[in-house]
């Protein structure tokens, strides 16, 4: 939960004639508001891999811009790149080392390849999502 910062006034008008007919001020420590729900985010990630690992092995294509975007956002680190990178003999070994990866990292790991993949194969998500 995150706490409200800063007083909010809020106010109902009459849509007929514009008249003030309620008003309240909302301080700091009156309301509490759910965070936007990350372990809601995560859980969605991580039940996404576990559910289509199998055709993610057998389907993900360009893992390039794949691999690009964890390392920009800090999922992946250079050298765990190189290691999905030298299984380049065979496209289902980089995608197996890639899946290894995220499942080792964990469930934030996870959400990130989630929307990676929605990002860089939109296609295919929505293909894995509409099967299940």
């Amino acid at each position: 939960m995150t706490e409200l910062e800063e007083e909010i006034k809020l106010h109902m008008k009459d849509r007929k004639d514009g008249k003030l007919v309620w008003k309240t001020f909302v301080r700091p420590g009156d309301v509490k508001i759910p965070a936007a729900s990350s372990q809601t985010l995560t859980a969605r990630g991580m039940s996404f891999v576990k559910k289509h690992r199998e055709q993610l092995r057998r389907r993900m294509g360009a893992i390039h811009p794949i691999l690009a975007r964890l390392r920009d956002i800090e999922a992946m680190n250079s050298d765990e790149e190189e290691e999905v990178l030298s299984m380049q003999s065979r496209r289902k070994g980089m995608n197996e080392a890639l899946l290894q990866l995220v499942e080792r990292k964990g469930a934030q790991a996870q959400e990130e390849l989630y929307q990676t993949l929605r990002e860089t194969d939109p296609f295919l998500v929505l293909d894995l999502e509409k099967s299940s």
